[in-house]
């Protein structure tokens, strides 16, 4: 529901409005096998997200958010650099394209809060110059159009007059979005249609000079399964960690790392690298981050993620966020 959110929400909307920059908080803590999300939105998705952003306005920023799973986040990331290049997205899962009940409400509720606002949505008329906070405008049963979108609103009954609000099932149509009824279907012919001609119509919005492909030259992280240093470097945490130590050093505590050996508390090689120095003088090669609670390896040079750290990490995740983490299975982490 997702995609169906962006195409009969987001993209109208955005088109009326005409941003001359769109800046887009990339969480990917929504993703498949993210252990706090519980989500379930695939690459592709996000992929197909952010170039139908792009129809709007070529001007994007994507600034990393969250996420706690790193595959999880590479392959949104490979999707949507993919994406902002000029590359099509790739085909979604039948499956994801049919939204639940849930769905389906969630965004006619959505719709329904910011219609007042928009005229794609059956909201402002061109006589409407102010908004009156207090008391937004009434939605008219009415076709608009500007020449760019069109939206025909009304109630199930085609009755004109009200707010265009029923409270049984109703019908919408707009540039960029399907037409549907408020239960969940099937994909069907007329809905495979709208997509592959919103598809079509972006691809010449997008018109890039020259595609650039994504093949071998992406970079993404993977944390390693095992390292050599696990069994000496990693001894066992105390009852409780704190959310936000401060280093033992020069007392910054904005990127906090305890060393999995000692658990003395050192900042990040961002802030003054005292973990850094720290492991060099000690030989304690093993650190977990309270930002993120990913561990870094700095014998291996590399993130490590492994049975042996679970104990860690659930204390650092208690200690941020008041609660035992969800646990995922380094299978599913692997895939």
């Amino acid at each position: 529901w997702y995609q169906r959110r962006v195409r009969e929400v987001i993209l109208p909307i955005g088109r009326e409005y005409r941003p001359d920059l769109v800046f887009i908080s990339a969480g990917f803590d929504s993703g498949r096998a993210d252990p706090l999300g519980g989500c379930n939105v695939s690459s592709e998705c996000y992929g197909w997200m952010t170039w139908s952003l792009m129809g709007i306005c070529k001007r994007v920023i994507l600034a990393l958010e969250g996420g706690y799973n790193l595959s999880t986040i590479s392959g949104g990331i490979l999707a949507c650099t993919t994406a902002m290049l000029g590359d099509s997205p790739d085909p979604m899962d039948p499956d994801e394209l049919i939204p639940s009940a849930k769905g389906l409400e969630s965004i006619a509720t959505s719709r329904e809060h910011v219609a007042p606002y928009w005229k794609c949505l059956g909201g402002l008329k061109e006589e409407d110059h102010t908004l009156d906070a207090a008391s937004p405008p009434k939605r008219p049963v009415e076709a608009w159009t500007d020449g760019t979108s069109e939206c025909v609103i009304g109630d199930s009954t085609g009755r004109e007059g009200g707010d265009g609000v029923s409270a049984g099932p109703s019908t919408s149509v707009c540039e960029g979005g399907l037409s549907s009824d408020l239960t969940p279907t099937h994909a069907e012919a007329d809905q495979d249609a709208e997509d592959r001609r919103l598809m079509e119509e972006l691809e010449k919005q997008q018109n890039p000079v020259e595609p650039v492909r994504l093949t071998d030259n992406v970079f993404a992280v993977h944390p390693k399964m095992w390292c050599e240093h696990l069994e000496l470097h990693v001894q066992v945490a105390p009852a409780t960690l704190e959310a936000s130590p401060a280093c033992m050093t020069c007392g910054d505590n904005s990127e906090s790392w305890y060393c999995l050996s000692c658990y003395q508390v050192y900042c990040s090689r961002y802030v003054n690298e005292h973990a850094l120095f720290h492991g060099i003088d000690s030989g304690h090669l093993m650190a977990l981050s309270m930002a993120d609670l990913s561990v870094w390896c700095y014998g291996c040079d590399s993130y490590v993620h492994n049975e042996k750290l679970l104990e860690a990490k659930n204390k650092g995740h208690l200690a941020k966020f008041g609660e035992p983490a969800v646990t995922v299975s380094l299978q599913t982490v692997q895939e």
